[in-house]
């Protein structure tokens, strides 16, 4: 019995290097065609961060056919609210401007709100909200190898890669 599976399993691994070996560059830019990177945009609503506020509520970016809806959820009620734009809903944009620009990308603020981490030359950076004191936190970071960055992978952003203590401490 053990005899036949090896055999089987050897067979297996034969028959999938042939595979591989009779595929050609239309095949792989046809398999290309069908990564994440290409058909996310197609998708809608399909990736949601969600930012939380102090007070419990959290809010989101969806992409839909016609562009972004910003969207406030108290999960104490069950509520959803839509909108074109943050300010619509209430809240102050995110720290950092919330686009590429003085912070080197997107900021991404702390639970409580009071400071926001955010990439500056490759390198991590933290910056309280209410007085603008910035505090960088590593200092070896170079091109392509920076901190809390996304771009070893098949998609990147501007944002910094990070995660809160629900307690904003760390």
């Amino acid at each position: 019995m053990k005899r036949i599976l090896v055999l089987a399993s050897t067979l297996f691994v034969f028959s999938l290097s042939t595979v591989a070996q009779q595929m050609t560059a239309a095949d792989y830019a046809r398999a290309e065609k069908m990564l994440s990177y290409n058909t996310a945009p197609l998708v809608d609503r399909a990736a949601v961060r969600p930012n939380w506020l102090p007070d419990g509520r959290f809010w989101y970016i969806a992409m839909t056919p016609t562009g972004r809806e910003f969207v406030m959820v108290n999960p104490a009620d069950g509520s959803k609210k839509a909108a074109a734009s943050l300010a619509d809903l209430g809240v102050a944009p995110p720290a950092g401007g919330g686009g590429p620009g003085r912070f080197g990308g997107l900021a991404v603020a702390s639970p409580d709100g009071k400071k926001a981490v955010f990439i500056k030359d490759w390198n991590l950076w933290v910056r309280e909200v209410a007085s603008g004191k910035e505090t960088q936190l590593t200092t070896d970071g170079v091109k392509d190898f920076g901190y809390a960055t996304d771009n070893a992978g098949w998609k990147h952003s501007d944002r910094a890669i990070v995660l809160w203590s629900p307690d904003s401490k760390r």
